[in-house]
């Protein structure tokens, strides 16, 4: 029954109602969810209070909410009375990509405006090691997976029924999609619990190429191609329509020409991302 309530996500809209109506006199309040509780809690304590925190609100959502298509379960329709709530009280809402804005009402979409997650560029690039080229094909996954949506299947399949050597690593808390694999693969694909940042730089820094499994839905990028991207190493991205044997063989090869091009990686870095919050804040453009 979790997912009923959004246990225990919800805990946050008390939270954030609390802790908001000790603010006062700010020029730009900028809310992050997930959570979307946190936009909720606030958005109560604006329809009563007799002095707002600050002169604008920028609700910032790294996925949707009542859109998101990712979801296992549908969400409660009562809570779309909370999202159009918050919706409606905040001055803008930021998302990290163009085609997230499809996910939100139309009702509130001028309000919506693009601002994609941040990076510490100089901070992770310290992180990475030295790399140099494995005696066999090395190569990881760090992330979240979903059945038929962020799905691993045909890809681990290829991997059992592929007769030479390489290491393959995943580091995910969807043991389950993974495991049967490993099981089979004599010690090809291991499964490793997730770590802190730092560690899982240190290590997949040093591998031949990344894999990323794309999302089966387009209003939600994953943020580890981010990382993925200073990591330093070539990746490879797959979907359920990709041609596996295609795709995978080169990158088993060393031959990474159909790697991932990362497309303007600055406007991900921390800094670019805080001047455009601020010059939302200043002008609202």
């Amino acid at each position: 029954m979790e997912w009923f309530f959004e246990f225990p996500d919800i805990q946050y809209y008390f939270w954030a109602k609390k802790s908001v109506s000790f603010y006062k006199g700010f020029d730009v309040m900028i809310s992050v969810a997930a959570p979307h509780a946190i936009h909720w809690g606030i958005a109560s304590f604006l329809e009563s209070c007799k002095q707002k925190p600050s002169k604008k609100w920028i609700a910032d959502c790294g996925d949707p909410f009542m859109g998101a298509k990712m979801n296992k379960l549908p969400k409660m329709p009562w809570f779309s009375i909370l999202e159009h709530r918050f919706c409606k009280l905040c001055d803008f809402i930021t998302v990290p990509i163009e085609n997230a804005v499809n996910a939100y009402y139309p009702v509130y979409q001028s309000k919506i405006r693009v601002i994609p997650q941040g990076f510490n560029f100089e901070d992770s690039i310290l992180l990475r090691k030295s790399y140099k080229k494995n005696e066999i094909p090395t190569f990881g996954f760090a992330g979240s997976l979903s059945p038929g949506k962020r799905d691993p299947g045909k890809f681990l399949q290829f991997l059992l029924e592929y007769d030479k050597p390489y290491f393959c690593v995943f580091y995910t808390n969807m043991v389950d999609l993974v495991k049967p694999y490993a099981e089979k693969s004599k010690g090809r694909i291991e499964i490793r619990p997730y770590v802190p940042r730092t560690e899982l730089f240190a290590v997949m820094s040093t591998m031949d190429f990344l894999v990323n499994i794309e999302n089966e839905v387009s209003e939600q990028l994953p943020s580890k191609l981010i990382d993925y991207y200073l990591m330093g190493r070539p990746v490879l991205s797959i979907n359920a329509k990709s041609d596996i044997n295609k795709v995978i063989l080169p990158f088993l090869a060393g031959d990474y020409s159909e790697a991932l091009v990362f497309e303007k990686p600055e406007m991900f870095n921390i800094k670019n991302v805080a001047e455009s919050f601020i010059k939302l804040a200043d002008d609202g453009v």
